[in-house]
């Protein structure tokens, strides 16, 4: 019986685990852009850091950058899946964000990209990056569909999230949304422990298994 209890105690250890990572919290402050905290001066836009369209200030994020509605006519209604709001990528723009994350170890990092469709040519660029680490490169194709990347990596501590457009000039356009960061994904050795409480559990289960003779 002790091992059995045993066995059991390691299953519910992980599956406690799972169940904390399942909802783990979202370390990106206003990953959707929600809380904008600007001012729309141009009706269903503003720029962060550019004096004639002046946001004055979006919540959780600093750069230069577009925040738009999803319903912008100017921006050719971008149709965010994702709420209200979101932001752009174009030329050289940048927004960014510093996270302190709670432990050291692998991270899952989220995002969607859709392409302008209205203005502009050819495709916009982008890099993500994490404390001055790149992550991955992208390219948004003209009037792209909003589409969902993720992608996992190492970090400890504090870390500034950036993304920045590679383009050189022009007005084309990544629309950027729902931007997530997760806890650290389970290591190895989680697996190896459920791996340990399942035989544990069925060696027990045999063991204590009542025998049944045939008279």
């Amino acid at each position: 019986m002790k091992t059995l209890a045993f066995a059991y105690a390691i299953l519910l250890a992980f599956c406690t685990a799972g169940a904390a990572q399942a909802t783990s919290n979202n370390y990106v402050s206003n990953g959707s852009f929600e809380a904008s905290g600007a001012s729309l001066v141009d009706g269903s836009y503003c720029y962060l850091n550019v004096a004639s369209h002046e946001c004055g200030g979006v919540t959780g994020w600093s750069g230069q950058f577009p925040l738009i509605q999803s319903v912008s006519g100017p921006w050719g209604v971008p149709n965010s899946p994702y709420g209200a709001f979101l932001a752009g990528l174009q030329g050289q723009s940048h927004f960014e964000q510093t996270l302190a994350l709670p432990a050291a170890g692998r991270y899952t990092l989220s995002w969607s990209d859709a392409g302008r469709a209205n203005y502009g040519s050819g495709p916009q660029s982008y890099r993500v990056s994490f404390g001055g680490v790149s992550l991955e490169t992208r390219s948004v194709s003209m009037g792209a569909a909003w589409s969902g990347h993720a992608l996992t990596f190492t970090a400890t501590g504090v870390g500034e999230l950036r993304f920045d457009g590679l383009n050189g000039d022009g007005d084309r356009t990544a629309f950027i949304d729902n931007i997530l960061l997760l806890a650290p994904v389970p290591e190895p050795s989680s697996y190896s422990m459920l791996l340990i409480g399942l035989g544990l559990l069925a060696f027990s289960t045999r063991r204590e298994t009542p025998e049944k003779f045939i008279k």
